[in-house]
């Protein structure tokens, strides 16, 4: 649930405008119309065309999909976490989704393990192969804030060529007939 309380400098605007000032997405907007009860005001239904007075309390319902199966027997480090996020250290070899080879298994079931009310909202995801922070919205709304909010920095991990620290700078391409597996390739 998003309470929004209408500003002074906001009084006597459409609820629509309120909702885009208040960076609410189009998206959300659009599924809480359709939903029983998704926008009030001061407990009672309202339309994004009727206009908000300052001190009204607007309310947009949870929507929330199915759930995923939680699995407590898995084991993941929640890095942060706070009313609108948690963000987790994803091992390795641990997919994010649940796909017909990962049923039970992914960071999505730990996550329903960890929050059994929520929706999994992956703001970022990592490949299987790859460990790492994997930032969860805990609602649309946090979601939608928190798009392209994040920068992501790579570490590789090098077999049989030692180094002493550094950067690598090479081309990289996909390997013949992989769609995950990455080489150093001129065409790269």
């Amino acid at each position: 649930m998003i309470e929004i309380v209408v500003k002074k400098e906001e009084n006597n605007i459409p609820l629509g405008e309120l909702l885009k000032v208040r960076n609410i997405s189009r998206r959300l907007v659009t599924k809480l119309k359709r939903t029983e009860n998704g926008i009030t005001r001061n407990n009672i239904l309202i339309r994004t065309v009727d206009k908000v007075f300052e001190n009204d309390k607007i309310i947009l319902a949870d929507i929330e999909g199915s759930p995923l199966d939680a699995n407590p027997k898995l084991n993941v480090k929640v890095l942060y976490e706070d009313d609108e996020v948690v963000v987790f250290d994803k091992p390795q070899f641990m997919p994010c989704h649940p796909s017909i080879k990962h049923q039970g298994d992914t960071l999505g079931n730990f996550f329903a393990y960890h929050c059994p009310t929520l929706t999994f909202r992956p703001v970022n995801r990592l490949d299987r192969d790859t460990s790492g922070c994997v930032i969860v919205a805990k609602n649309q709304h946090a979601a939608h804030m928190l798009q392209k909010s994040y920068d992501k920095k790579y570490y590789g991990l090098t077999k049989q060529i030692p180094l002493s620290g550094g950067r690598i700078c090479a081309p990289i391409a996909r390997e013949k007939d992989s769609i995950i597996l990455r080489c150093i390739r001129n065409d790269g």
